[in-house]
């Protein structure tokens, strides 16, 4: 056939980013935040590493390289607490000193340490590595095992790039 030099193929190694933000949004306590801090907290958007490599016999591996994306979240996030609280407190007319004091660290000691325990489950679940098998049909790219598929990604790809443009299915593909 003479259009078969021109249809694309997924053969091989894959890079793109997903949002893992409303994976984080579900960690244990953060619902039960007030307003402005739950404002300060909740992820907006936290892009993770995803690695697929896809091989001629339809099988496929997928790797989510999660953790190094919650890390900087945690950073970022312990940083804008910190900033809050200075605030709180110098509007409180209190000191820093006697607030560190209490805590016996830092406040970005502290909460850093804090975000990370409410994260640590969810964080070690975001580094996954996953075989299986795919089928490519147009812009749909179907994953999974024993010839049973989830709901598809919509996927668009052009030489090196590779873009997850919706997924409808749910997340338990991760797990």
């Amino acid at each position: 056939d003479s259009d078969a030099g021109e249809e694309k193929t997924i053969v091989g190694e894959w890079t793109t980013k997903i949002d893992i933000a409303d994976i984080l949004a579900q960690c244990p306590g953060f619902d039960a935040l007030d307003e402005d801090l739950q404002e300060i907290v909740m992820p907006k958007k936290v892009m993770a590493k995803l690695t697929f490599e896809f091989k001629e016999d339809g099988t496929a591996s997928m790797t989510m390289h999660g953790k190094d994306a919650v890390e900087k979240w945690l950073d970022q996030t312990a940083d804008n607490l910190t900033d809050y609280m200075e605030d709180l407190v110098k509007e409180q007319g209190g000191s820093m000193e006697a607030v560190e004091d209490f805590y016996g660290m830092s406040l970005d000691e502290y909460f850093a340490e804090l975000l990370e325990e409410a994260v640590e489950d969810v964080a070690d679940s975001l580094d996954v590595s996953n075989e299986g098998e795919y089928k490519l049909e147009g812009d749909k790219l179907y994953l999974g095992s024993d010839g049973r598929f989830d709901e598809p990604f919509v996927i668009d790809f052009t030489g090196d790039e590779f873009e997850i443009v919706s997924f409808s299915g749910d997340d338990t593909y991760l797990e």
